[in-house]
């Protein structure tokens, strides 16, 4: 699941992915990309708070 993180100005656009790695932990992922985009640069990786983990459990069910 992944949307644009327009909730304040930070003077770039982010985004937000929220996933599955192998262990099957539910992260939280914000991102954003260089003016080249060609480069990703990880802004922050998280274990998913409880209704982000609901977001990503109804989004996987569509």
């Amino acid at each position: 699941m992944e949307a644009y993180d327009g909730r304040e100005a930070y003077g770039e656009d982010r985004y937000v992915t929220i996933g599955m790695d192998k262990e099957s932990d539910t992260l939280y992922v914000c991102y954003t990309m260089r003016s080249s985009e060609s480069s990703t640069r990880l802004i922050s990786v998280r274990c998913a708070e409880r209704h982000e983990c609901q977001l990503y459990e109804q989004q996987k069910l569509w």
